[in-house]
């Protein structure tokens, strides 16, 4: 969490417009245990205050957001200014307790945010869940196009849906008319270069927050709703791997270097790979890549400050006959989309 927060700084300096977005499962390492210990209630509320922190401005529902409980998940949103998603689940009694889409205006333009939530039918513990929370969970398809049409109408110059969903049912996501981009989570796919259906981009960046996806949008002259994007996603990977092979040649200076140099060969072939790799035609792009969380990015001191204070609260103290649940890396996926004009 707390390299993530600086990886998201780092991008924030960039100067373009940014949205930072949750695509659900954040909150809990295992929804699905027959009972979620205090403990982990503790580190969800921790980690929900280190996401505002870090500027995470929707967040999508998923499992481990209904197994802290709605009202309790409902307060904590409340507290620290973020907002809950999904467009097609009610309380049995009716009531929608998450909002169905939000509008946000970053980079000068007008970006609408959907959400749906599925488990797929072999998921019976989740599907359990959901029911004993009292949820009634409504076709995501026929969700999404409503929100769709809702956002449009509204003069959403962009739509991004987070699809917490299983992986068919992207595709089938996909397909729906007026949706530029959808990120995906629950099916913990780790895509290194964007997907397409028609017009429609979608990205997931895997599992357990080892990744921060990183989705940027270059919006030309004369870009209208319905304008489709061009991927520019591999060349973009191209130079990436050519500027880090000559920064760390650079470094070495003052050693002598040969042809046979596996360093050199690898940096001058991956040169060369750019310049016969052709620009992609229209001047609308998507570029979209994932960030490695590693000793590159320092840990940001504030949400480490937070973690550290609050980590003697996740001690668990299981009821008799229920096993502690594992420590390790939350379950977290969000990708800032920033928005070039």
């Amino acid at each position: 969490m707390a390299r993530r927060a600086s990886a998201i700084e780092k991008l924030r300096t960039q100067g373009h417009g940014t949205l930072i977005v949750d695509a659900g499962d954040a909150l809990l390492q295992n929804p699905l245990a027959p009972q979620i210990a205090e403990g982990d209630l503790n580190k969800a509320e921790a980690i929900m205050r280190a996401q505002a922190m870090a500027g995470v401005e929707l967040m999508a529902v998923g499992e481990a957001e209904v197994a802290v409980g709605i009202s309790r998940l409902e307060q904590w949103a409340l507290q620290t200014s973020q907002t809950l998603l999904c467009a097609n689940v009610t309380h049995r009694g009716g009531r929608a307790p998450f909002k169905p889409h939000a509008m946000i205006q970053t980079g000068g333009v007008k970006v609408g945010v959907t959400s749906v939530l599925e488990l797929p039918a072999r998921e019976k513990a989740g599907l359990e869940l959901l029911k004993r929370a009292r949820l009634r969970v409504g076709d995501p398809i026929q969700a999404a196009k409503r929100e769709v049409k809702t956002l449009r109408a509204s003069g959403a110059e962009l739509v991004v849906l987070l699809a917490h969903v299983g992986a068919d049912r992207i595709r089938e996501l996909a397909k729906v008319q007026g949706i530029n981009l959808i990120i995906g989570a629950h099916a913990g796919h780790m895509y290194s270069l964007p997907m397409h259906e028609g017009t429609t981009y979608y990205v997931e960046p895997g599992r357990r927050g080892q990744m921060l996806g990183h989705v940027q949008l270059r919006l030309g002259v004369g870009w209208t709703p319905d304008t489709p994007l061009v991927d520019d996603s591999p060349r973009h990977v191209l130079y990436s791997e050519a500027r880090h092979e000559l920064d760390e040649l650079a470094k070495g200076k003052g050693r002598r270097l040969t042809k046979s140099d596996p360093r050199l060969a690898r940096a001058v072939s991956l040169v060369n790979r750019l310049r016969t790799t052709p620009e992609p035609t229209g001047p609308h792009r998507i570029i979209a890549k994932l960030v490695t969380l590693d000793q590159a990015y320092a840990d940001n001191p504030a949400i480490k400050g937070l973690l550290d204070a609050s980590r003697a609260t996740w001690i668990n103290k299981p009821p008799k006959g229920v096993r502690p649940l594992p420590r390790g890396i939350q379950r977290v996926r969000r990708a800032p989309i920033q928005i070039e004009q």
